[in-house]
C-alpha cells in the first residue's frame, strides 16, 4: 500500500501534462501512487497518460466521459489506497521535495499538511533548495484568515481517514475546492503549515479559473445552501452561511461590468433571499454588516476598495473591455 495517493484530473492540457507528470515522477519521496483521470479529454492527453502508465507501475489511468473536475477527483478518491491524498492540477507542477516535505510535517493527529505556492506565468521556475524546513500548527481560524490556503485543494496532503467519505460536489466548478474545504473543515481539524514554496500554480490565460469566476462561485453557493440543512454544528453552520454571503457579494461586485450583468444580479438577489432565513444564526455584528452590504452594493464596493485600492484599476480595465465590445 502506498503512503500517498496523488490524484490528477486531466482534460485538454496536452501542452502541460508532461510537465506535471514528470514533476511527480521526479519526487524524492517515492512511496506514492499516481492516479491520472482522463476526463474525456478531446486531445492526446489520454494517450500520453497511458504511455506513462506503461513505463511506471505506480501509475493508474482511468478513462471516463467528460464529467468535469469534481467528478474526476471523486473517481480517483474512490480507488485511492494511500494513507494520504494529494490533489494536483494537470497544468501545474510540484517541487521535487513536495511530497517529502509535506509528509515529514505530519504528526500523529494531523489532518492536513499545507505548503505555500508560487503563482507564476513562467513555465521554467527553478526549485529552491530547502535544507531547514520549519512547520507550525494552525487552527481553523488561522486557515480562514488566508484566502488561498482556505479555498484550495492543491498544495497540501489530506489524511485519508480524516476525509472518510467526504467528496467534491459535482457542478460546483470553478469553486469546487472552496466548497470541498468549507464542508470538510471543523473546529477540531488539525493543520500543519510550512512556508516552503513547493507547488507551482501556473496562471495560464485560458484557464477556467479566469473565466467568469465570480458567477461560477454562485454554483458553489447553491450547493452550500443545500448542504446547510444537513449540518448540525452551530459553528460550522455560521461559517458556511457567512461564506455564502461573501461569495454572493463578491460575485455581484466582480461581474458588474459584464454584458449580462442583469442576469447575474438576478441570481444574486435570489440567493441573498434564500440566505436571509439563515442570517439570524450569525453573530450580531456580522449579521448587521452582511445585511447592510446585501442591501447597498456601493457600501460593499467601498469596503472592498478600502481594503484593496488596486481594485480601482480592476474596475477601469473592466470598463475598457466593456466599451471595446460594444
Amino acid at each position: 500500500m502506498s503512503i500517498i495517493s496523488i490524484i490528477v484530473p486531466v482534460y485538454n492540457v496536452e501542452k502541460y501534462i508532461d510537465r506535471c507528470i514528470k514533476s511527480i515522477l521526479a519526487q524524492t519521496f517515492t512511496d506514492f501512487e499516481l492516479i491520472l483521470v482522463d476526463d474525456g479529454s478531446p486531445d492526446r492527453c489520454g494517450e500520453i497518460c497511458d504511455g506513462y502508465a506503461e513505463s511506471d507501475n505506480r501509475i493508474r489511468v482511468i478513462h471516463q466521459k467528460n464529467s468535469k473536475l469534481s467528478a474526476a477527483r471523486n473517481v480517483g478518491m474512490d480507488i485511492a489506497v494511500g494513507k494520504w491524498i494529494a490533489f494536483i492540477d494537470s497544468d501545474d507542477w510540484i517541487h521535487k521535495d513536495y511530497l517529502k516535505i509535506l509528509i515529514n510535517g505530519a504528526l500523529d493527529d494531523t489532518d492536513i499538511v499545507v505548503c505555500e505556492c508560487v503563482e507564476t506565468a513562467n513555465q521554467n521556475e527553478k526549485d529552491v533548495e530547502y535544507t531547514n524546513v520549519h512547520y507550525k500548527n494552525a487552527t481553523l481560524e488561522d486557515i480562514q484568515s488566508a484566502h488561498i490556503t482556505r479555498t484550495r485543494a492543491w498544495g497540501r496532503i489530506y489524511r485519508t481517514s480524516s476525509l472518510n467519505n467526504h467528496r467534491f460536489i459535482s457542478g460546483a466548478e470553478p469553486a469546487e475546492d472552496a466548497c470541498f474545504n468549507e464542508l470538510f473543515y471543523n473546529k477540531d481539524t488539525k493543520f500543519r503549515l510550512t512556508e516552503a514554496k513547493l507547488y507551482y500554480y501556473y496562471q495560464r490565460p485560458d484557464s477556467a479559473i479566469h473565466s467568469h469566476f465570480g458567477r461560477g462561485t454562485l454554483k458553489a453557493v447553491r450547493a452550500l445552501i443545500k448542504a446547510i440543512g444537513q449540518i448540525q454544528e452551530p459553528d460550522r453552520r455560521k461559517r458556511i452561511i457567512s461564506r455564502c454571503y461573501k461569495f454572493v457579494l463578491s460575485a455581484r461586485y466582480g461581474e458588474m461590468f459584464t454584458e449580462d450583468y442583469e442576469e447575474v444580479l438576478k441570481q444574486c438577489k435570489t440567493l441573498l433571499k434564500q440566505l436571509s432565513k439563515y442570517r439570524h444564526e450569525l453573530d450580531l455584528k456580522e449579521r448587521i454588516v452582511l445585511g447592510m452590504m446585501s442591501r447597498f452594493p456601493n457600501l460593499y464596493r467601498a469596503r472592498r476598495i478600502h481594503d484593496d485600492p488596486t481594485l480601482i484599476e480592476f474596475e477601469k480595465r473592466q470598463k475598457e473591455i466593456r466599451i471595446k465590445k460594444r
